[in-house]
């Protein structure tokens, strides 16, 4: 898996449900083990992420409440709309996000100066939080940074806050994040994949 994520000229890049990535064995038995626990969950983005000394970047509090959807369908509540490498993405409402899990499978090791995720724990329970009080909510709760080793995979509710500083270190840090989720959209809105 590790060649096929290969190398960004931008923080993260898309991966199309038909590259070869999407179908490989390694996520294949992920998303088998994630359907043991949510039978409902279906990957419906893939991300991969490659931090390295010529793309290096530091992300502050927030959640990732974007999804990508194959046309744009305008229905309230699916806001904030972009094309993104030619793929319609729209800010989801948080009834869709809360049935939304993110999951990060690492092809590297990550430690903190690696650049790696620092999450705060139980923030979901805060529901939608706007961009001026991640930050405050963020110190109101315990936060970690996980120590990945390759092959690890950490799974979070959509809406938790997170955020990842700059690496300091000249390993990569190579990721694949897949977001899933166990409903359809609502009328004629679909998801990508």
């Amino acid at each position: 898996m590790r060649e096929m994520v290969g190398h960004h000229d931008q923080p993260g890049r898309r991966i199309e449900e038909s590259a070869p990535l999407y179908e490989s064995k390694g996520i294949a038995a992920l998303c088998k083990r994630i359907r043991t626990i949510w039978p409902k969950m279906r990957p419906v983005r893939m991300i991969s992420f490659n931090k390295i000394a010529d793309t290096n970047w530091a992300v502050p509090w927030h959640q990732d409440r974007v999804i990508a959807v194959h046309d744009r369908v305008d229905i309230n509540g699916f806001k904030n709309w972009s094309r993104k490498d030619g793929v319609w993405h729209c800010e989801a409402p948080e009834s869709v996000l809360a049935r939304m899990l993110f999951v990060r499978l690492h092809l590297d090791d990550a430690a903190e100066a690696d650049g790696a995720m620092e999450i705060a724990l139980d923030s979901a329970r805060h529901g939608r939080v706007s961009a001026d009080n991640a930050e405050a909510i963020a110190r109101s709760c315990q936060t970690t940074t996980p120590q990945c080793a390759a092959g690890d995979a950490i799974v979070l509710p959509m809406l938790t806050l997170h955020r990842s500083l700059a690496s300091r270190s000249l390993r990569p840090r190579r990721v694949i994040r897949i977001d899933f989720a166990d409903l359809e959209l609502p009328g004629d809105l679909n998801w990508r994949t």
